[in-house]
C-alpha cells in the first residue's frame, strides 16, 4: 500500500504508534528534543525528495504535522543573493 502525501504517512503511523500504547505527547518530546539538538535522521541529504524543516505534535493524532522542504531549497539563499546583488559593470564598457 502505497501513501499519496508525507501527512497521509504520518497519520497511518501516528494510528500504529497509539494503537501500540505509544504515548504521542511524550513521544513527541523525545522526538522534538532529538531534532533540536541534531541528533535525528539527518538533513535528508541520503533519501527521499525531501527534508524536514520543522514539525509540531500534541497528544492527538490531529495535533501532529510536519514541514518539509525540498532539498532543492537548500541553493535558493544563493540564488536570491545573485539576484539582490548590484549589476556589475564592465571596466571600459
Amino acid at each position: 500500500m502505497s501513501m499519496s502525501t508525507p501527512s497521509e504517512a504520518l497519520r497511518k503511523w501516528l494510528k500504529d504508534l497509539k494503537s501500540a500504547g505509544v504515548d504521542l505527547q511524550e513521544f513527541g518530546d523525545i522526538e522534538d528534543s532529538m531534532w533540536k539538538i541534531d541528533i535525528g535522521p539527518g538533513d535528508g541529504e541520503s533519501s527521499g525528495c525531501h527534508r524536514l524543516i520543522g514539525f509540531s505534535y500534541g497528544s492527538c493524532i490531529d495535533d501532529w504535522s510536519v514541514w518539509l522542504s525540498p532539498k532543492c531549497d537548500k541553493f535558493i539563499g544563493g540564488f536570491w543573493s545573485l539576484i539582490e546583488r548590484p549589476a556589475e559593470m564592465m571596466a571600459g564598457g
